[in-house]
C-alpha cells in the first residue's frame, strides 16, 4: 500500500497528503517492509520535509537508497517529527538552521 494520499496541486504537480496519520501508517510499513519498496515516498517526504525546516542531514539520509535500512528509519523519525510539528498545517515555524 502507498502512503500519502495524492492531490494534484496549482502547478500540475502531484503531491502527497502528509498527515500524522499519513506518517504513522508509513512508519508501519517501514518497520514491516523496509524502505525499499517506498523510495518514491521516502524522497518526496524528504524534500517535503527540507522545505518545513527539517534537519537536512536527516532528510538526506532518509532519502539516500545507499544507507543502511536502520539508519534510514530512524531519520524518518526524526524527519516525520519535524514534518509534524512544522509542516504546513502546523503553526509553529522551525528554528532557524
Amino acid at each position: 500500500m502507498r502512503s500519502g494520499k495524492l492531490t494534484p496541486s496549482p502547478c500540475g504537480q502531484v503531491q502527497r497528503d502528509w498527515s500524522a496519520a499519513a506518517l504513522v501508517e508509513l512508519a508501519w510499513h517501514l518497520a514491516e517492509h523496509g524502505p525499499t519498496p517506498y523510495e518514491e515516498e521516502l524522497a518526496d517526504l524528504a524534500r517535503v520535509a527540507l522545505a518545513c525546516g527539517a534537519a537536512p542531514s536527516s532528510a538526506a539520509v532518509l532519502a539516500d537508497p545507499c544507507q543502511p535500512s536502520v539508519a534510514r528509519e530512524r531519520a524518518y523519525g526524526r524527519v516525520a517529527e519535524a514534518l509534524v510539528r512544522y509542516g504546513p498545517n502546523s503553526r509553529a515555524q522551525a528554528p532557524a538552521a
